[in-house]
Parts: structure tokens; C-alpha cells; sequence
């Protein structure tokens, strides 16, 4: 488990856009690298538009892995670990500065026990040929593990009403990679909310599944406000699915989606709107 506490200065923005990304599986065949050019470049070229990695950088699958490797997988142009996460530390350097931090995920983990070299985390382990370190290191960003909480401060935002400057609205993120297995969307829907249950956050997200999907749930409570005294009021919370980018089916090049007979996900991500003058949240897919 990882904690932390982020704050940012909003300079006026009336909305704060979070992008929970992972699932990238950089390496193989299927993974649509064009997709993900265009979602750095977004959050590269907007000004209030951030993100949170959520684990399973690269495929990391190697010919010694007896269960998962399948040289018709692989990506030719990225046919090594080393290749692969050099090619995700590229795309991710123009956008570090906006990263909340980086997950690990069972591919990346895999790699680790089998292999010894921790290319998200990267301390305790010798450099790679090229003086590589890895992810977090290299980038310097958070390293936030499996499973993480964020303590998300905003301030100075803009609005109709104007009084956002020198004010503070927090935000809590419960952030997990996941490792639900289930064919169906809908069982990937009870394991975050059964987990998150556990959790007192704003914002629940989970990776691992490769279903694009968020839903906002209102929360009631009971607060005494000094001028009209008990009321009844509304907490939104964000659910969300984080997505993916592994196509299940393309002419030509099997995906693990396909020999198992899974269904298509959506390719791309969830995008999470804060409105701090509002103390309003969405999400959109």
C-alpha cells in the first residue's frame, strides 16, 4: 500500500481532468500504439489534464514463460522487455510533470520475480544496458505499487462564483491495478465496489480488466449547518473502470482475447472531471 499527498494550483481553471492510464501491454501485437500516442498528446497539450498510471506498462512476456509466450504476439518492433518499457519511458517524458504517479501490474510484476529487474519501481536493481533505472526513477515520479491512496488538493480554481482563490478542496483517489479474472463486465463492476467498500475515498479505480467503464454514485449524509441546522446533503463518488489497449481481434494476429473467446473492450480510457467550485465530479468514457 502507497500514500501520498498532491497538491495542485488550478491558476483559475474552473475543471481538473484526471486520466487514469494503463494497460498498454506495449509489446504486443495487438496493442494500439497509435491510440496511445494520441491520448499522451491530449493530456500533453491541455493544460489542466492529468494522469494516474495504472499498471501492465509492457506485455514483458519472454520465451522462458512456458504458459503465455506465443511469438505471433509479439509486437516485431518491440520483441524485448528492454525494448518495450524504453519505448513507454519515450512516450510517458513529455507528459512526467503531470503524472500522479505509476503503478505496478501482474505483467510488470511477472517480469520481476522471473527475471529480477523491477522496470516500474527500478530501486534495488542494477541498471539495464542502456543506463536505464527504470519507470519511477527515470521519470522521477511516484512509484504507488499495487494499491494506492491520494490525497488530491486543489487549489486556486476559477468559476462562476469566484471563490476558488486561495481556497482548498480535497479529493481522495483509491487506486488499485486489480486482478479480477471474470469474463463478464458487470463481475468487474462488484469487485470495485465490493473492495472500494472498504475505503473511504471520492474517486475508486481499478485497472487489470480492460473494460472502459465509470459511473458516478451519490452518497448521502447528514450535516449541521449552522445557519439551517440538520440537512441532508449529497457526496458524489467516481467509479471507474480504467480501460485498456490491447485489441482482441486483428487479421492475422491472435490475441489471448481471442484464443479464449472473450469479448472486444474498448480501446482507450475514462476520463474523470473535477469542478471544485461546484464540489462536483463526472466521468466520461
Amino acid at each position: 500500500m502507497q500514500i501520498q499527498k498532491v497538491k495542485i494550483d488550478m491558476q483559475g481553471e474552473r475543471y481538473f481532468r484526471l486520466f487514469p492510464w494503463g494497460d498498454w501491454h506495449v509489446g504486443n501485437a495487438n496493442t494500439d500504439k497509435e491510440k496511445i500516442l494520441l491520448d499522451r498528446d491530449f493530456i500533453l497539450h491541455n493544460r489542466m489534464v492529468y494522469w494516474i498510471g495504472m499498471g501492465d506498462w509492457a506485455d514483458a512476456i519472454v520465451s522462458s514463460d512456458d504458459r503465455r509466450y506465443d511469438p505471433k504476439c509479439i509486437d516485431p518492433k518491440l520483441s524485448t522487455p528492454q525494448m518495450q518499457y524504453e519505448w513507454i519511458e519515450e512516450i510517458m517524458a513529455p507528459v512526467k510533470a503531470k503524472c500522479l504517479g505509476l503503478h505496478t501490474g501482474n505483467h510488470d510484476d511477472e517480469l520481476r520475480r522471473r527475471h529480477f529487474h523491477d522496470y516500474v519501481l527500478g530501486a534495488g536493481t542494477d541498471a539495464t544496458p542502456s543506463g536505464k533505472q527504470g519507470l519511477c526513477p527515470d521519470l522521477g515520479v511516484k512509484y504507488l505499487g499495487w494499491d494506492a491512496l491520494t490525497w488530491l488538493s486543489l487549489k486556486n480554481w476559477g468559476g462562476p462564483d469566484n471563490k476558488g482563490k486561495n481556497a482548498e478542496r480535497v479529493y481522495v483517489i483509491h487506486s488499485f491495478h486489480g486482478s479480477y479474472g471474470g469474463d463478464k463486465m458487470g463481475g468487474a463492476v462488484n469487485r470495485l465496489v465490493d473492495f472500494s467498500a472498504d475505503w473511504d475515498a471520492d474517486i475508486h479505480l481499478m485497472g487489470h480488466t480492460h473494460w472502459a467503464h465509470g459511473w458516478r454514485h451519490i452518497r448521502k449524509q447528514l450535516q449541521n449547518h449552522s445557519k439551517g441546522g440538520l440537512q441532508i446533503v449529497e457526496k458524489k463518488l467516481i467509479y471507474g473502470l480504467t480501460g485498456g489497449y490491447v485489441r482482441a481481434y486483428i487479421e492475422g494476429t491472435p490475441s489471448y482475447l481471442e484464443k479464449k473467446g472473450k469479448h472486444e473492450r474498448k480501446v482507450g480510457i475514462i476520463s474523470i472531471t473535477i469542478e471544485p467550485g461546484r464540489n462536483d465530479l463526472h466521468v466520461t468514457e
